[in-house]
């Protein structure tokens, strides 16, 4: 069972997909009163993988109480706004309760661009400072906001030795693929993004136009531009997790990414999915 953890402006909601990465069920522990979420599709239709269970955090008495839930989860996702102080706060107790449990954590970043994993592990190791790793991954250049909101969540990564994972593409492809689609990428540059990026999901592809419409109604050609960059970011992501994932065993995976990339399941929970061998 994947779980995935995103947070809204009023409450935090624990979202559990139905979806097993092995052949074995699960009972999905509910706590505080759930909330029907998610619109059926434009047929009427949920797709078994949206099928989620909202929880509201405002019913629960403290994040402590979710881990039994989350310990058995090979992937933990938690969404956020980028900018918001308290999602960031709810991160940190959620990544400190899983370890104060005993989870053997890595935790997942789309904060960070791949070719900059290095530097991450140099910061981990402590073979370089907390200003040398901001430099050297660009992160000023490259993500923008505050760093005062992910420090406690680096600091305490390198405190306990957990492994942090950039999972985002480089920003130089996906700028390109906007300009210019992805067929205008190099060999090399194609070497750094997935072979098998999956177009077929209708749903994903309606409620990305349906954020595009409210941006730019011009050319159908900008659309399938907008298209190819995020599945860049979310197939990117998924790829980089799911490597991880299957390289390290016995490890308990927690991504923090934005709530647009998990939402539905469609963005990285799937994806990732769809990489991971039955049995895990």
């Amino acid at each position: 069972m994947i779980m995935v953890i995103a947070r809204y402006p009023f409450f935090l909601l624990i979202i559990l997909s139905v979806m097993m990465l092995s052949a074995c069920g699960n009972t999905v522990v509910h706590k505080g009163a759930p909330i029907d979420h998610y619109p059926k599709t434009t047929d009427g239709i949920i797709d078994p993988v949206e099928i989620a269970t909202v929880f509201d955090l405002r019913q629960t008495t403290n994040i402590e109480s979710l881990i039994p839930s989350l310990r058995d989860n090979r992937v933990v996702y938690i969404g956020e706004t980028h900018d918001n102080y308290s999602h960031h706060n709810a991160q940190f107790e959620i990544i400190a309760a899983l370890r104060a449990q005993g989870a053997d954590l890595a935790i997942g970043m789309e904060m960070f661009q791949r070719p900059f994993q290095k530097y991450l592990d140099d910061y981990i190791a402590g073979t370089i400072t907390e200003a040398e790793m901001l430099r050297k991954t660009e992160w000023y250049d490259r993500w923008v906001y505050d760093y005062r909101y992910y420090r406690p969540i680096l600091n305490f990564a390198q405190e306990y030795g957990i492994p942090v994972i950039a999972l985002n593409t480089p920003r130089e492809i996906t700028s390109q693929v906007s300009k210019q689609g992805i067929e205008s990428l190099t060999d090399q540059q194609r070497s750094q993004i997935p072979a098998d990026i999956d177009y077929s999901d209708a749903a994903y592809s309606e409620r990305l136009r349906a954020i595009f419409r409210q941006h730019d109604e011009k050319a159908e050609r900008n659309f399938e531009r907008f298209k190819q960059v995020q599945l860049l970011w979310d197939e990117g992501m998924a790829l980089r997790a799911a490597d991880y994932l299957k390289e390290h065993p016995g490890k308990q995976l927690v991504v923090l990414a934005g709530s647009g990339h998990l939402m539905h399941g469609s963005g990285i929970p799937n994806r990732v999915k769809r990489r991971l061998p039955v049995a895990s």
